[in-house]
């Protein structure tokens, strides 16, 4: 099962207090998503690490080329690690807990780090 990446936002998006431009990955479903999100919001699944959510450090985004870039080979070895080194399960209560390898973080963090600098060669 193949990655997809959904842009919750405008394709331009501008990022303005309270909101910000974020990427949110979900190994659980193989999603990432771009987009908005308050500042300081979180949720369940956010909160037990089912969902990373991560605010990028740029006022603007075209996120075309940034979906593309995930959607191709460049991206596919730090997605590979991720699914590798991730598990979930959804508790009796409907909560989720999940466990992040040390790789699958790492991997996550250089997605997010190639993320901010795409966003920082646009601007």
């Amino acid at each position: 099962m193949s990655w997809e990446v959904h842009i919750d936002a405008p394709a331009q998006a501008v990022g303005r207090d309270p909101e910000a431009l974020s990427m949110e990955i979900d190994p659980r479903n193989r999603v990432i998503r771009l987009g908005l999100r308050a500042l300081g919001a979180t949720s369940q699944e956010v909160d037990g690490g089912a969902v990373l959510r991560r605010y990028l450090d740029a006022a603007t985004a075209d996120w075309v080329p940034i979906q593309t870039w995930l959607l191709g080979n460049a991206a596919a070895p730090f997605l590979a690690t991720i699914q590798d080194g991730y598990t979930a399960e959804q508790r009796w209560s409907g909560d989720w807990a999940a466990q992040w390898t040390e790789a699958a973080w790492d991997a996550a963090t250089a997605l997010h780090q190639a993320i901010e600098a795409m966003l920082q060669d646009q601007g």
